[in-house]
């Protein structure tokens, strides 16, 4: 078992033992809201001081780049997004004719943040407002290098 993390910050991540991440489910990324945050150690040497210092480094340098990044990743998102939305889920009642992707990245919002001791960011955005997915999420994993490594997907 890990003990909680305790950054100044990124505030405290609880340690999840079923799991076997830290979280930190409030976590304040910018004006657009709180997202949950939570990083996960690769093994058991992770839980020491020395590297837990080092995977806190990590996720503060992620989260700075998310958050320099956001815009960039929500419209990269709707760009890979948007055929299926228009093609597929678009409801006359909310969208009368096909939306450009910049609307559609204005319309979601990263939800969550998941940082890998090796330094894969994986992204969960909401589907908007009006669930242009019927509520499911929008999952969106980055490299090391911070490049998609695959296409956006839909979970839940």
């Amino acid at each position: 078992m890990a003990d909680d993390l305790i950054d100044p910050e990124l505030g405290t991540l609880d340690w999840d033992d079923q799991l076997q991440y830290w979280r930190n489910e409030d976590f304040p990324l910018s004006e657009r809201g709180t997202i949950s945050l939570s990083l996960s150690p690769s093994s058991d040497d992770d839980h020491a001081p020395p590297r837990c210092e080092s995977l806190l480094a990590l996720l503060r340098s992620s989260i700075a780049w998310v958050r320099r990044h956001e815009p960039d990743l929500r419209l990269a998102v709707a760009l890979r997004m948007i055929d299926l939305y228009n093609e597929t889920w678009r409801e006359d009642e909310f969208d009368p004719t096909p939306i450009n992707a910049e609307t559609f990245a204005d319309r979601i919002h990263l939800t969550s943040l998941d940082v890998d001791a090796e330094g894969e960011l994986t992204l969960y955005f909401d589907d908007g407002d009006i669930e242009m997915f019927g509520g499911h999420s929008i999952v969106a994993t980055l490299s090391t290098d911070h490049k998609l490594t695959t296409n956006p997907y839909l979970i839940g």
